[in-house]
This record gives C-alpha cells, sequence and structure tokens, in this order.
C-alpha cells in the first residue's frame, strides 16, 4: 500500500474515532450529571442523618441544652455529616448540618438547618396514665373543647359526649407514660406561705405561692387566686362557683400529691397547668377552662358537666423534672 494510501485509511480511522468520541460525549456527560444528583442527593440523606444522629445521642439524655453541647463529625456510609449547634436554650437548640459524599476529585456537600424542641407531658393538653390504668373517661360531657394533643397510658372514652372536639392528635394505649416528679424542695423553698396540715381555702382573695404539707379544700365562691396551690395530698373543689386561678408565667396553677376533684363547681377559670400524681375527677360542673396541660397518674373522669375547654398557653419552666420527653424537630431550611 503506498504511503498516500496508508495516509487516507489513517484519516479516516481518526474521523471514525473523533466521531465515536463525539457521539459518546453526551452518554459520558449525561452519566457524570447523573452520578452528581445522585452523590448531592445522597449528601442531603447524610447532613439529615447527622440531625437524627445528633438528637438521639447528644440531647436525648441531656435534660439542659443550653451547655455543654459542641460540634460533632461523623463518618456515615460513604461520606460524613459535620453537626454544629447555633444556638442553645434549655429545652431549644438550633443545629446546622453539612452532610458530603467524598470522591477521587470532588464531592458534593449538602447543609440543612433544623430546630429541635423537647416536648415534655406539659406540651399535650392532655397527658397520663404512669400509675394507674391512665383512661381519660368523658361521660355525659357537652360541649368540651382540647386545643392540643392528648397523650394517655389508656383510652379516650367519649361515651355519650356531645359536641366533644380535639383539634390535635390522639395518642392513645402508650407504653412510656412516665409523669414528671415534683421537686417538692424547690415548692417549699420558693413558697410565699407554708401551711402544715390540712387546710381549707374559704376567702375571696389569695396571692403567691402557697405550699400545704397536706390536702387542700378550696370553698367559697368568687374567689380570685393570684399565685400556685401546691399540696402534698389531695386538692378539692366543694361547692366552688366563679373561681379564679392566675399563677405567674412559667409557673402551674394546682399541684397535688395526690388527687384533683371537682364535686361541684361552676365558672371555673384555671390559667395554668394542672398536676395530679393520682387521679382527677369532675363529677358535677359547668364552664371551667384550663389555659395549660392537664397532667394526671392514675386516670381523668368527668362525669355531667358541661363546657370543658383546655387550651395550652401557660407553659411550665419550674418546678419538675421529667423521667419522659420527645425531641421535635422543625424549622427546616437548606442553607
Amino acid at each position: 500500500m503506498s504511503n498516500s494510501r496508508k495516509g487516507f485509511v489513517s484519516i479516516i480511522v481518526f474521523i471514525l474515532v473523533v466521531a465515536i468520541a463525539l457521539a459518546a460525549l453526551p452518554i459520558i456527560t449525561q452519566h457524570k450529571s447523573f452520578h452528581s444528583i445522585s452523590d448531592s442527593a445522597k449528601a442531603l440523606y447524610v447532613a439529615e442523618a447527622g440531625v437524627a444522629y445528633y438528637t438521639k445521642h447528644e440531647l436525648d439524655n441531656d435534660d439542659d441544652w443550653s451547655n455543654n453541647i459542641t460540634e460533632i463529625t461523623k463518618s456515615f456510609g460513604s461520606g460524613e455529616f459535620t453537626v454544629a449547634p447555633l444556638a442553645t436554650a434549655h429545652d431549644v437548640v438550633k443545629l446546622r448540618s453539612t452532610g458530603s459524599i467524598a470522591l477521587a476529585d470532588t464531592s458534593f456537600p449538602r447543609t440543612v438547618e433544623y430546630s429541635i424542641r423537647r416536648i415534655t407531658p406539659f406540651d399535650f393538653s392532655l397527658y397520663g396514665g404512669e400509675s394507674g390504668t391512665g383512661d381519660a373517661t368523658f361521660t355525659f360531657v357537652n360541649n368540651g373543647s382540647f386545643d392540643g394533643d392528648i397523650y394517655v397510658k389508656g383510652g379516650l372514652d367519649l361515651t355519650n359526649a356531645v359536641d366533644f372536639t380535639i383539634s390535635g392528635e390522639v395518642f392513645e394505649n402508650q407504653t412510656e407514660t412516665d409523669i414528671p416528679d415534683v421537686d417538692w424542695g424547690y415548692w417549699q423553698f420558693n413558697a410565699d406561705h407554708i401551711i402544715s396540715g390540712d387546710h381549707i381555702f374559704n376567702g375571696s382573695s389569695y396571692s403567691g405561692i402557697y405550699y400545704v404539707d397536706g390536702n387542700v379544700t378550696l370553698d367559697y365562691n368568687n374567689m380570685i387566686f393570684n399565685g400556685t396551690i401546691v399540696a402534698t395530698g389531695n386538692i378539692s373543689f366543694t361547692q366552688s362557683n366563679s373561681i379564679s386561678i392566675n399563677p405567674s408565667p412559667g409557673y402551674p396553677a394546682l399541684i397535688a400529691g395526690g388527687d384533683i376533684s371537682v364535686a361541684q363547681g361552676n365558672n371555673l377559670s384555671i390559667a395554668g397547668a394542672v398536676y395530679a400524681a393520682g387521679s382527677i375527677t369532675i363529677d358535677q360542673g359547668n364552664n371551667i377552662a384550663f389555659d395549660g396541660a392537664i397532667v394526671f397518674g392514675d386516670q381523668l373522669y368527668a362525669d355531667h358537666a358541661n363546657n370543658i375547654s383546655s387550651t395550652l398557653n401557660s407553659p411550665v419552666e419550674v418546678g419538675f423534672s421529667y423521667t419522659w420527653w420527645q425531641c421535635k424537630a422543625g424549622g427546616f431550611k437548606e442553607i
């Protein structure tokens, strides 16, 4: 074959190789693009896994998030995540998590931010059942409304209840329903009034924190109580009408080491959380408004009552320790 012929063949071969290469270029580019998208998605999953890991291993067993939480970096599958707290408070923390998939020549980082909030029993409109059946029963109750979630060991019984509405979710038959532990020492130390033995409140006006080492009875009409009642025993409302209990912000309204009962009560306004280590019973009552969580250890029973309502505008910030809580993530954004 002549040199000119060989040169011509070489040119043809070169043209074919270039043509094949050009034809394959979109496939190669598409393949790399696919991997880029895939690895970027993986990096996002790794970043979110970092938030889950941090929540479980750094926050779940820490009862105060305002200190002792630091940045961590961990390997996860084919990548790694770095999680750093941006802002912390006792029950709230803002986390930034960056996930990446490391390759030979590059990486694909993705960064997310979440706000994590601690959910305690006082964040539910109704919570309880640690020591007993855990049932919440509303029989012959007309016009009931609960603005918040319900979380109980037993069941929610609305037999013969009329116009009873629940705006949140209902969690029944729960296995973990530990109620908070009262810090009796805290309340005794911070009390404005300390009473040893059973006590009857039968006046028109009270203020401050009352610590009663015994049972408490409220037996009066048109009472205004600007403070918190703490009883190591039971708290009972007998023949009580038009009673208003208004604790300071962050404080509960009623704490009973035993039961809380309403034998007969009309126009009761309790502007704070209610806690009973035992049961809560409402035998008869009209227009009973709770502005705060209702927490009980045994069971709740309401019979022949009208217009019972519960809202969650009054959080509890002091006077309890917790053996149960949940972490709830929100405020997601990618940066």
